[in-house]
């Protein structure tokens, strides 16, 4: 399902880009398919050369299209109900200056469910999918609880695990830094879910400090699906588990800022799409701020 450029595509979202950049001065008139104009772009000539750039500038960021990093005159957009990005290449006045974007980092989103969500096949469709390269980093708490043995010294285990999640949070950062997605297997979160055992003072103090051990993700996404939807996947736990870790995880979206819930109990491609649809949100967010 990954980005499809073999073939201009009349998509809701083209349809009303167009519309929109005739409303601001532009004529409008389709690219041949080349090594320079990709399949799926549109050329824009805008009239009159000298004025109409902050027209369409707005109109193209109402409709969630950004000019991405070193992307010159291009701006991209993606198109929920078919799956599919959208390019527009502006062309002006070769002797107008046209401003050229910052450098826009890349986001970090953290991706969380119980066993059965999908979160593996999700990560997989928005990894071939998404407009920008993507790497994935494992920042889930359950193997290093599993393996932790007892420190002799205080808190040093605690700081270890925290270490640990730094580590990996600054290898997220270092890509991100390189304009990339950075999809976060789980999160340091996932300390702050349900416990399967009483917990002491001690452990629930050092869960609250994993927790929140390193800084807020761009976007939290939650996929979400009935326990007897995510038995069926996983065939793992029972359903009492599975559903206490569901509303766990429920609760925690409605306290987490910048956070989606996904019905991961659609078919596949329907869960991916709306995955990236809510990365690219964010990505326009960011690049709007």
């Amino acid at each position: 399902m990954g980005p499809d450029r073999g073939a201009l595509h009349d998509t809701a979202l083209l349809r009303d880009a167009i519309e929109a950049l005739v409303g601001a001065g532009g004529e409008v008139h389709r690219a041949e398919p080349g090594p320079n104009a990709p399949g799926s772009t549109v050329a824009v000539e805008v009239s009159p050369p000298g004025g109409g750039i902050g027209s369409i500038r707005t109109a193209m960021e109402a409709l969630g299209l950004v000019k991405l990093p070193r992307g010159g005159r291009q701006w991209v957009g993606y198109d929920h109900d078919s799956g599919r990005w959208v390019e527009l290449r502006v062309a002006g006045d070769p002797d107008r200056r046209w401003p050229v974007p910052r450098r826009i980092r890349g986001i970090g989103v953290a991706l969380m469910g119980a066993d059965g969500a999908g979160k593996s096949t999700v990560a997989a469709a928005v990894a071939e999918g998404f407009h920008l390269p993507v790497r994935s980093v494992y920042m889930g708490l359950h193997q290093e609880g599993s393996r932790r043995r007892r420190s002799p010294v205080p808190g040093l285990g605690l700081a270890a695990a925290i270490g640990r999640q730094w580590g990996r949070w600054a290898r997220g950062l270092g890509h991100r830094l390189r304009g990339r997605l950075v999809l976060f297997d789980r999160y340091t979160y996932d300390a702050l879910l349900p416990s399967d055992r009483p917990l002491s003072h001690a452990r629930r103090l050092r869960r609250m400090l994993l927790a929140r051990a390193c800084p807020r993700p761009d976007l939290v996404v939650v996929l979400d699906a009935p326990a007897g939807t995510l038995f069926a996947r996983a065939g793992e736990h029972d359903l009492e588990l599975l559903e206490r870790h569901r509303q766990g995880l429920l609760a925690l979206a409605r306290r987490l800022p910048r956070t989606v819930i996904v019905d991961a109990a659609q078919a596949p491609d329907a869960v991916a799409r709306d995955v990236i649809a809510a990365i690219w949100r964010a990505y326009c967010r960011r690049s709007a701020a």
